[in-house]
């Protein structure tokens, strides 16, 4: 087979790369886009070509296989697709996640891909995927192939951290109420800045007193029952004695 004199050239169905044969070492071949090396390797006679070892200090995407044959380089694998993963994400502020990408075909020559945000006020994201929550509202991450410019997208959604109940207290703690008459439990929950601070109020025995979802308590029978506040997060509770007597001036 007569050896193929090939002068540098740009083969274009996997973007920009340029074919490069060695003046010296005229088997020598490589096939780079700017200063990344997408494969290399040594002319065979027109088998698939053996891989040398690369310059120090030029990055190889594709090492571990060369799909080239001398003078071909329409055998280059051209990117035609892209997959982000998750498509939707949610974060609190402050919080970090991640997205993947699926570059496709699996033995594309040039797999790289960059990463944007359409808001960074909202959401960061830097080249490994890696996002971070900035603000309350909604950004669009996008994925981006550096051969032929093949994207997808994944919803960020960043809401407000949420801060967990801590205690609750009620207040008063012992308190007097007639029959028929009624009286106001107020409650404090903890931390003041929680993010759900709703409660509810049961009495223990409702044949005596009751209470309502304000912490309104209506005196029934002379007797005492005990009224017991509880968080919806966390399930914090407080108490209050009720103690319930005759109205003497009916």
């Amino acid at each position: 087979m007569a050896r193929k004199k090939l002068a540098n050239k740009q083969v274009r169905n996997a973007g920009d790369i340029t074919q490069s044969i060695n003046a010296k070492y005229p088997r020598a071949i490589a096939y780079t886009r700017g200063n990344t090396v997408i494969c290399n390797g040594i002319w065979s006679g027109g088998q698939k070509l053996d891989i040398p070892q690369p310059p120090k200090d030029v990055r190889v995407v594709n090492y571990k296989f060369c799909p080239l044959y001398f003078g071909k380089g329409d055998a280059v694998v051209s990117v035609t697709g892209v997959t982000i993963s998750p498509k939707t994400l949610e974060l609190a502020i402050g919080e970090t996640g991640s997205v993947t990408s699926e570059v496709s075909p699996e033995n594309a020559a040039d797999k790289s891909v960059t990463y944007s945000s359409s808001d960074e006020t909202i959401a960061t994201v830097d080249n490994t995927g890696k996002i971070t929550g900035v603000a309350e509202g909604s950004a669009i991450i996008t994925v981006t192939t550096t051969d032929g410019g093949k994207t997808d997208t994944s919803t960020i959604t960043v809401k407000e951290p949420v801060i967990n109940v801590t205690g609750v207290t009620i207040s008063p703690t012992t308190v007097s109420v007639k029959v028929g008459a009624t009286t106001q439990l107020s409650t404090t929950v903890s931390p003041d800045n929680a993010t759900n601070k709703s409660v509810t109020y049961l009495s223990s025995n409702t044949g005596k007193a009751t209470v309502d979802s304000t912490g309104k308590v209506t005196g029934v029978a002379r007797g005492s029952a005990t009224i017991t506040v509880t968080t919806v997060d966390g399930g914090k509770t407080g108490t209050s004695t009720i103690t319930i007597e005759e109205n003497r001036g009916e």
